[in-house]
């Protein structure tokens, strides 16, 4: 079996390519830290791997690292790839001929293929989640490395094998305060990597109004680090701006607005003349491209205000670790439900977000995929709590993975590094080990984060949400009415909610995004219903404008 390597993606952060003894190269990229706390990156990332002669070395020099990383490794007529636990670089591969073809851009290996058939069942799921589901692409012949999994190509035979699933367990007994130490000690270290990989560069973090960027600068306050660039965008009377400008200011960064308006989105979506090749770039044929940081982000850079040797820091999924999707019907008391439900229903009913079936439900295909998926996890309890950290697991291999981080690719596409440092896998394994029932609600999070930092350094904010599923199904699980009523009756006030707080969920002008899209598609016939989520109305553009796939589709009911 013969191979080729096809590594052309070099923005943000590049490829290192070292040899070794006859017939054993190795190719690296990103960032990682050891079980002994040194940092390895650059030119010096291959060597980290350079003991994984075999399989085994492999997967402990994987299950050791801390970081993000891709690492391709081929001895001879074997080839073995792999990406870090929330395949923060992505690798793709396909077959054909008995040759491989493995890289990080899926559009260069399909056109090398001389047959490549567009996959209408991948297509849905894209309309249904802004994402494919599993190893698929929208491509049959292409597949991806899913988060925390190797592959191994050799002798004809391409054999995945996962090395870490986002799995919860053997759980903690704490009280609060052993709880606060414990994440205290955590945090400082996570700070101590972060500047350490940041190497006297200046760290650009996209402050939001929420919990999970403030976390980050206070940690960055606290240890002294000066270069601190905040930036946020949105309009100008957002809760989140004002919020965000308040924090900055108290924390003495420096703090810059970029301010969206419908003229600004529509012309960046007309006439930008690089808003296609960014598109391109984020999509990889798997995931729908991230609109939210690109206009800001242009016009910084721009204007000099965002250094380039920069390093981005966002405050991804803080609130995710800390149990901000534990299952509405658990934190209403009932959680009899899921187990009802089931895991493969749950999942094709509450993280299919974007509320869009085929023919006005969830087709066979989809199904079966999600179960054949689910089925890798091997979790054979039936327990709340398993049920629990299946959901939370599933929807980090996929939403996380493949849609929150893959908005990374909007910095690398302008040249710029990232860190990660709320996924630092020390603070994973602790929140993966706090019991569900401190986790309820974020309150153990929350709490931490209040106590421990917002506090002592006067940025106390609190976060402008209403939790309007949790109150109602709390209400409607009072009445004792079967499930598929409940499900039905929230689903149609949620809509009436949405309808008339459309402005505050908007904050960030996401509507105007929406308005384009859906006056581009009402145009071709392909009409939208009124409650559509922003995201939902982009894939279904998407799909139609660059693939030309116009399956009806219809919100769930």
């Amino acid at each position: 079996m013969s191979s080729q390597i096809l590594l052309t993606r070099s923005q943000g952060e590049r490829w290192f390519k070292a040899e070794y003894v006859p017939n054993r190269t190795i190719w690296a990229k990103g960032h990682l830290f050891d079980y002994q706390g040194k940092l390895w990156e650059e030119q010096h990332l291959p060597n980290y791997f350079a003991d994984a002669v075999d399989e085994l070395g492999l997967m402990a020099a994987l299950t050791r690292a801390n970081g993000c990383f891709s690492v391709i490794i081929t001895t001879g007529a074997v080839i073995l790839a792999a990406v870090d636990r929330l395949r923060s670089f992505p690798l793709y591969y396909a077959f054909e001929e008995n040759i491989v073809l493995l890289g990080d851009d899926p559009g260069t290996i399909k056109k090398k293929l001389d047959i490549c058939e567009f996959d209408s069942t991948s297509a849905d799921e894209f309309a249904m989640c802004g994402y494919v589901i599993g190893r698929n692409t929208l491509y049959r012949q292409i597949k991806e490395i899913q988060a925390g999994e190797y592959v191994r190509f050799a002798e004809g035979q391409i054999v995945p094998i996962r090395y870490y699933l986002h799995l919860h367990g053997d759980y903690y007994k704490a009280n609060e305060d052993t709880h606060f130490q414990a994440l205290k000690t955590i945090s400082e270290e996570i700070v101590h990597r972060l500047v350490l990989s940041a190497g006297g560069r200046p760290i650009i973090v996209p402050l939001s109004g929420g919990y999970d960027s403030r976390y980050i600068v206070c940690m960055l306050k606290e240890i002294g680090y000066q270069q601190v660039i905040c930036y946020t965008y949105g309009r100008a009377d957002s809760h989140e701006v004002s919020i965000s400008k308040h924090v900055a200011e108290s924390l003495d960064f420096q703090w810059h607005f970029v301010e969206y308006t419908r003229e600004k989105i529509e012309w960046t979506l007309r006439e930008d003349e690089s808003w296609s090749a960014f598109s391109d770039y984020c999509h990889q044929l798997s995931s729908l491209p991230h609109i939210q940081d690109y206009i800001a982000l242009r016009e910084l850079i721009a204007k000099g205000t965002l250094p380039t040797n920069g390093i981005v820091v966002p405050g991804f999924c803080g609130d995710l670790l800390g149990g901000s999707y534990v299952p509405v019907e658990v934190q209403a008391g009932s959680a009899d439900v899921l187990t009802r439900i089931g895991i493969v229903r749950y999942l094709a009913e509450r993280h299919l977000s974007l509320r869009m079936f085929p023919d006005d439900r969830a087709t066979s295909e989809i199904v079966q995929h999600i179960a054949e998926n689910v089925a890798e996890y091997q979790v054979t309890d039936d327990s709340v709590d398993a049920f629990i950290g299946l959901n939370e697991a599933w929807f980090t291999s996929h939403k996380v993975a493949k849609f929150v981080v893959n908005s990374l690719r909007v910095y690398e596409f302008f040249g710029l590094s990232w860190r990660m440092p709320l996924w630092d896998q020390r603070l994973i394994d602790y929140w993966y080990r706090v019991p569900v029932a401190e986790r309820l609600n974020e309150k153990l999070y929350d709490r931490f984060l209040f106590h421990q930092y917002f506090i002592p350094y006067g940025v106390a904010y609190r976060k402008v949400t209403i939790n309007r599923s949790l109150r109602l199904y709390r209400v409607l699980a009072l009445l004792h009415l079967p499930d598929s009523l409940i499900k039905k009756i929230n689903s149609v006030l949620k809509k009436v909610f949405h309808r008339f707080q459309k402005k505050t969920l908007h904050f960030n002008a996401f509507d105007d995004f929406e308005h384009f899209y859906r006056s581009e598609l009402d145009q071709v016939g392909l009409e939208f219903f009124s409650h559509a989520h922003v995201n939902a109305v982009y894939a279904r553009w998407y799909l139609w404008h660059h693939y030309g796939y116009k399956r009806a589709l219809h919100p769930i009911n």
